[in-house]
């Protein structure tokens, strides 16, 4: 069973504002690039046709599979929409609109697990963000982190990480 945890996040706001804004840039970027092929052609671009230009647009601190987490965000809402459409619900629309922030995302792929600490990886050249685990989270193995999301509360104004694990049972 998946288990989602919170842990409040204790570094700099202003590297938390730069992950979640550099995630809204790579959903932006696939957004426009979306309408615009479409709007200019009528071909509706594939996922990975447009995360593989994406790539190329611009440079990043996020690790890659952080970056197309953000790339197939946009992609998951159309399917959402898609679904909403097909089962009647008149108001469901596919997004167009740009966002500033976006929760960052990294997979299992950018999780590490030593000792009581959990390192999230970043681009290339970039130290990893170090999350201090609880007594209960640091018994789990480095297998049973799934997801670990930088999700920011705005009724707190305080960031937070929601970590997702698979308890096994």
């Amino acid at each position: 069973m998946l288990k989602t945890y919170k842990i409040k996040y204790y570094g700099e706001r202003s590297i938390a504002d730069s992950l979640n804004m550099q995630s809204a840039i790579h959903y932006n970027n696939v957004l426009l690039m979306h309408w615009r092929t479409y709007k200019k052609t009528g071909i509706w671009l594939s996922k990975y046709s447009a995360m593989r230009i994406e790539d190329y647009m611009c440079e990043t601190i996020l690790h890659a599979h952080s970056r197309d987490a953000a790339q197939e965000a946009f992609y998951n809402a159309c399917k959402t929409s898609k679904a909403l459409k097909k089962s009647g619900n008149e108001a469901a629309k596919y997004p167009r609109k740009r966002r500033f922030f976006r929760t960052t995302t990294w997979k299992t792929t950018g999780i590490r697990k030593k000792g009581n600490k959990l390192l999230l990886s970043l681009a290339r050249g970039n130290e990893p963000i170090i999350i201090r685990l609880n007594q209960q989270l640091s018994q789990f193995p480095q297998a049973a982190f799934k997801v670990v999301k930088l999700v920011y509360d705005k009724f707190s104004s305080k960031y937070w990480f929601h970590i997702t694990v698979e308890d096994g049972i």
